[in-house]
């Protein structure tokens, strides 16, 4: 853009303490700010574009490999799956052949040509995939043997006083 934002939203320059001629204070005829960024997006998208490639549609059967959620762990495997169904543009739900199902962008799935067993659906109950875990009334504030607990700090059991020191 060749003004500012106060210049482009006022049609003419702000005054300010610095010392400025009296014709730039006047109002300025509007330009074409719109028409200039359309043609700045355009080229920005062109250059973008380049290396901009359409992945392809996958098909409900298809057999693909699942990026794991936590790749930061570089030689994590990736899992294999069968695609259920599209759920949206990109985006897929698959069955990993544990019987899990997942919703993936296209781009974290890869197609193979492993074949792959998945368990029915019905092998799983659904609603043990989304229910919640009950826990006795006893232990219903015990944490999980999963997660470490927290120690905490016990008091001293002898302590120095002033005169001691």
């Amino acid at each position: 853009m060749d003004r500012s934002p106060a210049q482009r939203l006022f049609s003419r320059r702000t005054r300010t303490l610095l010392p400025t001629t009296t014709t730039l204070l006047k109002l300025a005829a509007p330009t074409d700010t719109l028409e200039k960024m359309t043609r700045r997006k355009a080229k920005q998208a062109l250059y973008f574009n380049v290396g901009a490639k359409e992945l392809t549609e996958l098909n409900p059967g298809d057999a693909v490999r699942v990026k794991p959620l936590h790749a930061s762990k570089r030689n994590s495997p990736w899992l294999r799956a069968q695609v259920q169904r599209k759920v949206d543009i990109r985006s897929y739900q698959v069955r990993t052949e544990d019987g899990q199902v997942y919703r993936r962008n296209r781009r974290h799935l890869s197609r193979t040509q492993d074949p792959i067993t998945v368990d029915p659906p019905n092998s799983v109950s659904t609603n043990a995939l989304l229910s919640t875990p009950t826990y006795p009334a006893s232990n219903h504030l015990q944490r999980s043997k999963n997660y470490p607990t927290r120690q905490t700090p016990t008091a001293p059991t002898h302590r120095r006083s002033p005169v001691e020191l």
